[in-house]
């Protein structure tokens, strides 16, 4: 079996995830991303998630990593995830001998950029709200590398 490269990537909304992963992905690399998903299962426009479907966009990511266990040429895997949950993060690591990488921006800053980003127009009070619940739940583990607004490590 080949077992791939695996980084799980990691944040609030507006912490850049997504452009984190696309500006140190290659080509022939696994993007496993929610946004881009919905985008793909629905035709609608990034960042527009109707709830309902919602299970089927679940399970295509619970597919897509799924898939990562078995026998596959992949050599490099991007899961892009909020993550905030320890339990979520400990467990892709574990069983995808994944590197975790969490984009540790500011709740301040993520709200600025939603504000700024046209494509999430007109919703940014839960986007807001999903900003401020993932900093109330998230909790650093050891092993994980933060990455601050500026790209630079906190130290």
């Amino acid at each position: 079996m080949t077992l791939a490269r695996v980084t799980v990537v990691c944040g609030p909304p507006g912490s850049g995830k997504t452009s984190y992963v696309m500006a140190h992905a290659e080509r022939g690399d696994l993007i496993v991303d929610v946004d881009r998903l919905f985008e793909a299962l629905s035709g609608l426009e990034i960042y527009d998630t109707p709830d309902e479907l919602l299970p089927f966009v679940l399970e295509a990511r619970n597919a897509a990593i799924r898939r990562l266990t078995r026998r596959h040429k992949v050599k490099r895997a991007w899961i892009v995830t909020c993550g905030a949950k320890s339990s979520e993060r400990q467990t892709l690591r574990r069983n995808l001998r994944a590197e975790v990488v969490i984009l540790a921006v500011s709740e301040a800053e993520c709200v600025r950029r939603i504000k700024a980003d046209v494509r999430r127009k007109g919703n940014h009070a839960m986007w807001e709200k999903l900003v401020r619940e993932w900093w109330a739940e998230y909790r650093a583990m050891p092993g994980e590398i933060m990455l601050v607004a500026g790209g630079g490590q906190p130290g």
